[in-house]
């Protein structure tokens, strides 16, 4: 970190092609479409009805905010508690939307953290400077906990006991859908990073478990958007193989494109609800047919 200054890091912004910039803000959109379909999903789970622009809502704005504000399952939890209750979904069915959603991501990105560590162990290894057996061990035993998971919903036992907590385990096919969902919009949304960092060496692959365990520690400091944590994380590892500047950089690129903007589109689509509402006129009881 030393090695960067003020001037180095705007260089290395001013720097970044359109082309780059265009790519990424593609890629940040796919990112978002393809998250719409966690809560779809979850409505499905939690046996709830929505309309499909107030889920578009409620999925684009609780990821926006979410992301942003950081305590993901607060934040984005009560953006989605406003536009889902307005659309008629009850408070239980809202808690499992929810909740459905904060295990989504979890499961999505430990599974996909254990299918990059079983085929780039190695690679990501010399990056962090140990042996490669340990990160074996953890792909088996991440990948051994996810099996269990969908082996106990393929034998159909619905609930689980946890203490005076009872959880109802959603379909195998539910949820290998939802798998496939979450890993796939952490690949895209990995690749919005990858689109703005210099060229370092490192295949895309490994950059996707780099990426996905450093986002993971983000979100677990429960910092806003989990901002230093995720930064550190990856400079850490991909800051030796490229001028340490340019990285920041991209990763300020990558905070403005991923984070700041959808932030302001939500906050101004949730402000324009809101006034929408405050205009709207109050309603009136119907008058009384007595004498």
């Amino acid at each position: 970190m030393r090695d960067i200054s003020y001037g180095s890091l705007m260089d290395s912004l001013a720097t970044t092609r359109g082309t780059i910039i265009a790519a990424a803000l593609a890629a940040t959109a796919v990112s978002f479409i393809v998250a719409l379909a966690n809560d779809f999903l979850a409505l499905r789970y939690a046996r709830a009805y929505s309309p499909i622009v107030s889920t578009m809502l409620a999925s684009f704005c609780g990821y926006a905010l979410g992301n942003f504000i950081g305590f993901t399952l607060l934040s984005g939890g009560a953006v989605r508690y406003r536009l889902y209750a307005a659309a008629g979904v009850s408070s239980v069915k809202i808690a499992r939307i929810t909740l459905f959603i904060a295990a989504a991501f979890g499961i999505g990105a430990v599974t996909t953290i254990g299918l990059g560590l079983a085929l780039r162990s190695r690679e990501i290894a010399n990056l962090y400077g140990f042996p490669h057996q340990p990160l074996r061990l953890i792909a088996v035993l991440i990948l051994a906990t996810t099996s269990a998971l969908l082996v106990g919903c393929a034998l159909g036992r619905r609930n689980v006991r946890l203490g005076p907590v009872t959880i109802e385990l959603p379909s195998l096919g539910l949820v290998l859908i939802q798998m496939a969902v979450t890993i796939t919009d952490i690949v895209i949304a990995s690749s919005v990073l990858w689109l703005l960092m210099p060229r370092s060496g490192i295949d895309f692959a490994a950059f996707v478990v780099i990426y996905t365990a450093a986002l993971s520690l983000g979100f677990l400091s429960h910092a806003p958007g989990g901002i230093g944590v995720f930064e550190a994380a990856m400079l850490y590892a991909v800051a030796t193989l490229s001028p340490p500047s340019a990285v920041l950089g991209a990763l300020v690129a990558y905070r403005a494109i991923y984070f700041l903007l959808p932030f302001t589109i939500a906050a101004l689509l949730l402000a324009a609800i809101e006034l929408r509402r405050l205009q709207r006129p109050p309603r009136t009881a119907p008058a009384s047919n007595g004498d």
